[in-house]
């Protein structure tokens, strides 16, 4: 039996709670957060990778510019 197929109706209270409860969660997003300072998300992790890049990039350029 699959799990969208169920009497829900027909569930006792107890479980009628539980299941409530289950499908009140699945609604909620789960968000990974960077100390509570930013989400992230493939977009920013890429966005700060690529900044990161460039930032070795004109750093390790400045360094061997200097010598």
């Amino acid at each position: 039996m699959k799990s969208y197929m169920i009497n829900w109706y027909r569930i006792p209270n107890k479980g009628a709670i539980g299941l409530t409860l289950i499908m009140a969660m699945s609604n909620a997003t789960i968000k990974l957060t960077a100390g509570k300072f930013m989400d992230l998300s493939l977009a920013s992790f890429c966005s700060v990778s690529s900044i990161k890049i460039i930032f070795t990039y004109s750093y390790m350029k400045i360094i061997f510019d200097y010598l």
